[in-house]
């Protein structure tokens, strides 16, 4: 007897075992900040990734030079707003005055030009001319109209205004103007010499962040621009701001599988700074029939 009790006891050891074992759930998804996509979540078709508030590439205007000269008069103080059109530098050049000296003698050689062209019209006609003579004042005059409207071009690129330089009178500065309001920062000291290629200041404009998340390829073809989606902040519950899909990058990241969309979180106001993470909701295929 002591020995059968003895068997059985072996042999129930092992299911006892396996029945006291303890299941451990499969781990559920976690947002993690260095990864792209982070699940598909248990709610059946829904997609949960992370996103990126990102300051908009055009935040700052760049301010140059048409040309080379010399700085002598900066209009605007480091730091402060300025309304477009202002003006922000003052730069002197001799060569301006070359500029305009030719197109005032070019506007002077087509007034004779039109004058000798008109005359030997009229001689042609009576015969008391050849015919060549008129064909090069004709040449001659269109030359310089040829001429003077690449001048005017030229003169347009630096802020002058060729139809003023007969009333006003040659002027050796250009005036450099505000593209576009925004806060000031300048780059360069007066008196710098300075060429088209230097960067004067920068226009800062102050636009909302914009907000991108990164979706996987199996997701590509199956959504659309105002499809509806929604984000979370950090520290909010599940899908705490309604947003759409304003645009989507047809590029495709080799590296991660994703590719970027850009979502409008609409007229509602997020306070969010650059380089904020959120976490993105999104159901593909479900589109907004509004």
């Amino acid at each position: 007897m002591p020995i059968n009790r003895f068997l059985a006891t072996l042999l129930l050891f092992p299911a006892l075992a396996v029945a006291c074992r303890k299941t451990t759930p499969p781990p559920e998804a976690e947002i993690r900040p260095d990864s792209t996509v982070v699940a598909a979540a248990a709610d059946s078709g829904l997609v949960v990734c992370t996103g990126r508030f990102e300051a908009p590439r055009n935040a700052r205007v760049a301010v140059t030079a048409p040309a080379s000269g010399r700085v002598i008069r900066i209009g605007a103080t480091d730091g402060c707003r300025v309304s477009r059109g202002a003006t922000l530098f003052v730069v002197e050049d001799p060569a301006f005055l070359k500029l305009q000296q030719e197109y005032l003698e070019c506007l002077y050689q087509l007034d004779f030009y039109s004058e000798d062209l008109k005359r030997q019209g009229e001689l042609a006609l009576e015969k008391a001319a050849s015919l060549k003579k008129l064909q090069e004042t004709e040449l001659a005059y269109n030359l310089n109209t040829a001429r003077k409207s690449s001048l005017e071009k030229q003169l347009a690129l630096l802020g002058i205004a060729a139809d003023s330089i007969p009333s006003r009178g040659l002027t050796s500065e250009i005036i450099i103007k505000a593209p576009s309001a925004g806060v000031f920062e300048q780059q360069i000291q007066e008196g710098t010499y300075i060429g088209p290629e230097i960067v004067l200041a920068f226009l800062r404009i102050n636009k909302p962040v914009v907000l991108y998340a990164d979706l996987p390829d199996s997701c590509y073809g199956s959504v659309a621009v105002h499809q509806q989606l929604a984000f979370s902040l950090p520290g909010e519950g599940r899908e705490a701001h309604p947003a759409s899909i304003a645009f989507i990058d047809d590029h495709v990241n080799p590296e991660t599988g994703c590719f970027r969309v850009r979502l409008d979180p609409g007229t509602r106001t997020i306070k969010a700074v650059p380089g904020m993470q959120v976490t993105v909701y999104l159901r593909p295929g479900l589109q907004d029939r509004n």
